[in-house]
């Protein structure tokens, strides 16, 4: 394990099930012993090797805007959590397995070092409270996963597998999509990402719908934002597309009206939604969001 100043590289382990290092920002403003873990997926592009990805990651961590910095800093004591994640190109050029989006195609990869990244994340949680834990932490039972763009899908994506993990989501940019704990909606079958209609294949499990519905989550999208990876076959498949557009829409930004819609349809009230005016695919103004609901994020332990 390396120690870079307040940041430590935790290398891959595969006996503990991760093929991925990951890296671990502690903030202790108080010096207390007890500590929030804050998860985030990393979003640094197309990255074929290992030692790309841990580069971009690390650049990513200490100087981008990610949103878990920005929760951190609100927090007297956290420590975030990001794997170093690849995101492979096929040698035609063409992008084929969007781990930093968490999509159908890379759960269902069976490529050894990229198979069920959720799964190596979740083990990478476990590592780093052990970790946390020896260097004389109590770390918090559950997570706050956060995201913009890719990684606010791979944010809700990962609290929708594994929500007996997650307390909360805090997720933007997320193309107008949110995940919905149901399988199906309006007469169409909704697999993951969209639901959980194979759910019980993928996590070899009942989806426990009750501890989904009590994570909090706080989505937000800048009313200028025309990003849209819906188009794009590597993000999201032409089924999925398709049931996208029919129970949403096809423009982003009359989708989220319509996610807003179903959400209230389904009476998903731990969902809370945010337009922010004037801006386009852009994390400004998540620094109000996270103000205004800091209580609500950071007491939502089960």
């Amino acid at each position: 394990m390396k120690i870079l100043s307040q940041l430590l590289y935790v290398e891959p382990n595969k006996q503990e099930g991760f093929n991925f290092g990951y890296f671990i920002k502690i903030f202790n403003r108080e010096k207390s012993n007890k500590i929030q873990l804050i998860g985030e997926g990393n979003n640094c592009g197309v990255v074929n090797s290992t030692d790309e990805a841990y580069r971009k990651t690390l650049w990513e961590i200490e100087y981008n805007g990610l949103v878990c910095k920005k929760l951190q800093a609100k927090l007297e004591s956290s420590a975030i959590i990001i794997p170093c994640f690849t995101r492979p190109m096929s040698s035609d050029g063409g992008h084929d397995i969007y781990t930093h989006m968490l999509t159908s195609q890379a759960i269902k990869t069976n490529v050894e070092l990229i198979k069920r990244v959720d799964k190596q994340f979740a083990n990478m949680i476990k590592n780093a409270k052990n970790v946390l834990s020896d260097l004389g932490f109590v770390v918090s039972d559950k997570i706050i996963m956060t995201g913009f763009s890719a990684s606010s899908k791979f944010a809700q994506r990962f609290a929708l597998l594994y929500p007996e993990m997650v307390s909360c989501v805090i997720a933007g940019g997320i193309s107008a999509i949110s995940c919905l704990p149901v399988k199906e909606f309006n007469g169409e079958i909704l697999n993951y990402p969209l639901g959980v209609n194979d759910y019980q294949d993928i996590m070899e499990k009942q989806f426990d719908k009750e501890t989904y519905e009590n994570i909090k989550q706080f989505l937000f999208m800048g009313d200028l934002d025309e990003n849209d990876p819906v188009t794009y076959d590597d993000c999201f498949t032409k089924e999925e597309r398709r049931i996208i557009y029919g129970i949403f829409d096809e423009n982003i930004q009359k989708r989220w009206v319509k996610m807003i819609d179903v959400i209230d349809k389904l009476k998903l009230t731990n969902t809370h939604t945010y337009l922010v005016k004037g801006v386009a695919h852009s994390p400004q103004g998540i620094d109000k969001i996270i103000d205004a609901n800091l209580s609500e994020i950071i007491n939502n332990e089960q």
